[in-house]
């Protein structure tokens, strides 16, 4: 098995030995062989900073849309409390409040606990 720095040294020596015609077409397929690399790896990279910029931009989106949701579950939640406790202040019973609201006597327990 050949280290990989005496194959090269070995392609160079096969180089230098080579007549014009035969080195330059070899430089022209090392040339050719040294852009489609770097094609490659160019296609690569800007594959992956689209795929970041992709990525980045539904991330928002969707913590937006769970931010917006949270928001408004939120505010459900504390216009029903409201609801309930102005009820509570005028007197309505519990088991009313909870056949009106649909909510169970225990929640409406703990709402009025919570004030």
């Amino acid at each position: 098995m050949k280290e990989p720095a005496i194959g090269k040294a070995m392609t160079a020596l096969d180089l230098i030995n080579q007549d014009r015609e035969a080195r330059r077409l070899y430089e022209i397929r090392e040339k050719a062989r040294h852009d489609e690399m770097s094609l490659l790896n160019s296609a690569r990279e800007e594959a992956r900073a689209e795929g970041l910029t992709e990525g980045r931009a539904e991330g928002r989106a969707e913590g937006l849309s769970e931010g917006m949701a949270k928001g408004r579950t939120e505010g459900k939640l504390e216009a029903i409390s409201a609801v309930v406790n102005t009820m509570l202040d005028r007197g309505i019973d519990v088991n009313d409040i909870a056949d009106m609201t649909g909510l169970t006597v225990d929640k409406v327990l703990r709402i009025k606990g919570s004030n």
